[in-house]
Order: C-alpha cells, then sequence, then structure tokens
C-alpha cells in the first residue's frame, strides 16, 4: 500500500521549547502541527495549489510572525503563510515549481524553476531578508550550478569569512559564495544521478558533504581538497548538525549514529528504526535538551535522549478533497474548483460515497454535514462516528466507506490519527509562559468537554467535524495548544479568494 505519511517536510519553532509547535509536511493533506508533542493536531491545505509536501520552513521570527514557506509537488509554486500554516497565498515570484524552501535568521530562500510547468528545476535560487515581501536572484550561481538542483543553503563561518553555502542534487554538489553570492566556487561536484545527504561546517573550520553514492567527505581547506571519511554505513541518507556540533547521520538501514569530533569517529544512537529516513531535525539547545526529530517514510520518530531511544510520534495524516487519497462516486459537485475535476471540497447528495484506505485507528471528516446523515463502513462492517473519533480501530490497515444516507453534506478533508507515543515538551530551565504549563493536559480535556452534541433532528451523533480555526499556539513564547472543537452546523469555513 502506499505510504500516506511521508514526511519531508519537518520543523520544531526555532525558539523551541518555549514556542512548542511542531509542523510537519503531508503528503497529501497539506501541512500538520501539534503545540503539545502529538496529543492533539490539527491541520490545513486552504490556500495550496497541491498538497504534497516537499519541504516546508518557519521564519527565524516564526514566534512573532508566525511565517512559513512551502515546497510541494509539481507542478506547484511556492507559498507563504502568514499565520502558522492554516491559510497559504502562492508567492508570485517567478517560479512554477518549488522543490524546496529554506531559512535561517535574517533570510528565507526558495529553490526550483521558472518556465512552464513542466520544466525541470533549473539552478535558480531567490532569496527574502523580508520574510517574503521582496526577493533577489542569484544569476551567477545559476551560471555556475548549471542543470544541478540546488535544494538548500545555509551561511556558515569557515575560516574566518563568512560563507554562503548552496547544496544541489543531480549530480549532488556543493557551491559556495564569500561574497554575499555576487561569484560563486564549485567546492565540489559529484557525477551521475547522485543525491545529497546534507553538509555543514564543523568547528569554523572543517567542511563537510555527504551523498548517496559518495559517502561523507571532508575538506579541511575550505574545498581545495576533500577526503572519505570513514563511516559505519555504505549510503548515508540523511545528515544533519545539532547546534553544538554533534553530527547526526541515518544510513538505508535506519540506523542513526553521531560524531562529536567532525565525523572521525561515530557511535550508533539506539536500534535501527524501520522506515527510511528523508530529514533530521535536532531541536534547539541540543545538549541540553537531548531532543531530535526525524522525518521518515513512515511518521515522525523523536528522541529526548540524545538518541539513545527513538519512539513514533503520535501519528496523524490528512487527505484532501485535492488529493488522491479520496475517491467519491457519484454526484459528489466539485465546490471553489482550482481547475480540471481537483476542488477544494466536495458537496455530496444522498448515494454519493467517498471511500479511501489508511493506517492507524481513528479519523475525522472536515466539512458540514447540516442535517445529513451518514453512514461510516469500515471494512465491510458499520462503525458509529463515535467510535472511530475515540480510536475503537484496531490500528492497522482499513478500508472506508462514508455513506450519505440523506440531506447535503460537504467535505473538505479526512483527518486519520495512529499509533505512536506524544512527544514530553520540556519546561524545567526554561522561560515558559506559565499559562500554558499544563496545555498539553488542557487540550486532552478540551477534545471532549468542548465537544457540542449533535442536534437531536438531525442525526444521532455529528459525523462531520468542523474546527474551530484559531491559531495553534499563542503568538510570542509559549502560549496554549490548539483547541480542537468537535461543533455541529457551524458555518462553512471561509473559502479562499
Amino acid at each position: 500500500m502506499c505510504s500516506s505519511d511521508l514526511v519531508r517536510g519537518l520543523f520544531l519553532a526555532p525558539d523551541f521549547p518555549r514556542d512548542p509547535r511542531i509542523m510537519t509536511g503531508l503528503y497529501g493533506g497539506g501541512v500538520g502541527w501539534t503545540a503539545d508533542g502529538g496529543r492533539t493536531w490539527d491541520g490545513a491545505d486552504e490556500g495550496l495549489l497541491g498538497v504534497y509536501n516537499y519541504d516546508i520552513a518557519a521564519s527565524a521570527d516564526f514566534g512573532t510572525d508566525s511565517t512559513v514557506f512551502w515546497a510541494g509537488g509539481s507542478p506547484d509554486p511556492p507559498a507563504i503563510s502568514r499565520d502558522a500554516g492554516r491559510t497559504w497565498e502562492t508567492l508570485e515570484i517567478g517560479f512554477d515549481i518549488a522543490v524546496a524552501v529554506g531559512t535561517e535568521p535574517g533570510a528565507a530562500y526558495v529553490f526550483g524553476s521558472a518556465g512552464d510547468a513542466d520544466a525541470i528545476p533549473d539552478g535558480r535560487m531567490l532569496r527574502s531578508r523580508d520574510d517574503g515581501e521582496t526577493w533577489e536572484a542569484f544569476p551567477a550561481l545559476e551560471e555556475t550550478v548549471g542543470e544541478a538542483y540546488p535544494g538548500s543553503a545555509h551561511t556558515f563561518a569557515l575560516d574566518g569569512q563568512e560563507w554562503l553555502l548552496v547544496g544541489t542534487d543531480a549530480p549532488a554538489g556543493l557551491f559556495g559564495s564569500n561574497d554575499d553570492g555576487a561569484t560563486w566556487s564549485v567546492l565540489h561536484l559529484g557525477g551521475g544521478e547522485d543525491s545529497l545527504s546534507g553538509y555543514g561546517v564543523w568547528d569554523g573550520r572543517r567542511l563537510l558533504f555527504a551523498s548517496v553514492v559518495e559517502g561523507l567527505l571532508a575538506s579541511d581547506d575550505g574545498g581545495e581538497t576533500w577526503t572519505s571519511l570513514d563511516i559505519p554505513m555504505e549510503h548515508p541518507r540523511a545528515l544533519a548538525q545539532a547546534d553544538d556540533g554533534t553530527l547526526i547521520l541515518a544510513g538505508g538501514d535506519g540506523q542513526i549514529y553521531a560524531s562529536a569530533d567532525g565525523g572521525d569517529t561515530w557511535r550508533p544512537l539506539g536500534d535501527p528504526i524501520a522506515p527510511a529516513v528523508a530529514v533530521i531535525r535536532p531541536a534547539p539547545d541540543y545538549a541540553e535538551l537531548g531532543i531530535v526529530l526525524l522525518g521518515t517514510s513512515q511518521g515522525v520518530w523523536w528522541s529526548d535522549d540524545h538518541g539513545e531511544h527513538w519512539h513514533l510520534l503520535s501519528r496523524f495524516e490528512r487527505f484532501s478533497v485535492s488529493g488522491y487519497m479520496l475517491t467519491c462516486t457519484g454526484m459528489c459537485t466539485p465546490e471553489d474548483p482550482l481547475g480540471g475535476d481537483v476542488a477544494r471540497r466536495w458537496v455530496l447528495a444522498p448515494g454519493d460515497v467517498v471511500s479511501f484506505t489508511f493506517q492507524g485507528d481513528a479519523f475525522d471528516m472536515v466539512g458540514t454535514a447540516d442535517k445529513a446523515v451518514l453512514r461510516a463502513v469500515v471494512d465491510g462492517a458499520e462503525v458509529s462516528f463515535e467510535d472511530l473519533r475515540a480510536g475503537g480501530l484496531e490500528s492497522a490497515w482499513h478500508d472506508v466507506e462514508i455513506q450519505v444516507v440523506s440531506g447535503v453534506a460537504t467535505i473538505d478533508a479526512v483527518e486519520v490519527r495512529g499509533d505512536g507515543e506524544p512527544l514530553t515538551i520540556p519546561t524545567s530551565g526554561h522561560d515558559s509562559d506559565p499559562d500554558s504549563a499544563d496545555s498539553a493536559d488542557s487540550a486532552d480535556s478540551a477534545d471532549s468537554s468542548d465537544s457540542a452534541p449533535a442536534d437531536s433532528t438531525d442525526s444521532a451523533e455529528d459525523p462531520v467535524r468542523r474546527r474551530h480555526r484559531e491559531p495553534p499556539c499563542g503568538c510570542g513564547h509559549g502560549g496554549s495548544a490548539a483547541v480542537l472543537l468537535l461543533v455541529a452546523g457551524l458555518s462553512r469555513r471561509r473559502r479562499r479568494t
């Protein structure tokens, strides 16, 4: 079956854990976020032209401006959100395809291609120094990179100079500029269809470059010469560097390793995990907190003891109507169409059936069901929506049909949950908002206590969830977790303009 919980885009709030938000890019549902370590989740795709995520990145000022950047599936131009992912708008900056986005203090980057929707990435990178208001191009980089796929950029201090480094795929390469992008040098360029695993600068003096084919290379002379380092794997898949200098490396066998000496020696971190690792995200203050997240082909994994033990984060997947995980038979009238047969939502009449397959133990429909009666059939047997929301299913793969018996309903998405463990948000030693200290517990109780009963004149229970779309976390540091309301008969979500 298709892995619908593939996570390639992932970040923790830059001020984590005082700002406890974690956001993931979803495979077919836009983005998801949690402010309580995965106990509760919310998600959205409103304003996105596509819902399959390649990459997401938070502004360095995310705690105050809630700005997020998006790169998704082709053809899908980059997008920006000013409200922490609840709504999005296309960045009109000349891109038809965005393959990656990135941020660092004082800058945001977008990578992709200008031209028609079938174009491949062409070495194009834009940078914004004002959180997406204005953008600048790097024509010299486009000339130097050629047809490689730029996908990341970071500023490093190397041998006493500030360097802007850009990594590429196909071929995997590393390009650098020490004059803020006016001119560029080829620091390393591999061959063939090699994929970039990561790069960095250790201790201000050692350049590191990792790719699937070449392994891990190091240069102690600014990229003039490179040495292949001895690593405990043949094909590294992802490399990241924590803020204390620790290198974290993942291989194809699921084993994670760490190095404290710039890659000369490595030690295994815990037992291997089953899924393939796509991205590694150490939390800020890694030396003290020991928190690191892994985006994988099977959701997000986490550790809070420097990788000694790994845990699957409580699963959250979202299947949007504008994706390909949901099938609708019958009239299924498109509403707010995006072009062709793609729509923001479906209007469902009696006899219409929405079907999908998911792995987990619970799900909700997001939309409206004013005076509608719906019937849920899971693996051939009718199941009540109350049981479905409560996690009444076995945590396994399930085939689902949602049938409209009477009335009219709309559906925006299906949100599913599965097994896993929430990450405990640390508070000791950090300037947390005292009002949010018990946010995880209050969010859990809000899920049940704030649920409005269904109108008894409509049906025995409300089969469709309407979320109260407040910000997922209060602005500034800390803030309470998003409260999820199960409310019957609310007005429809504001449409995209």
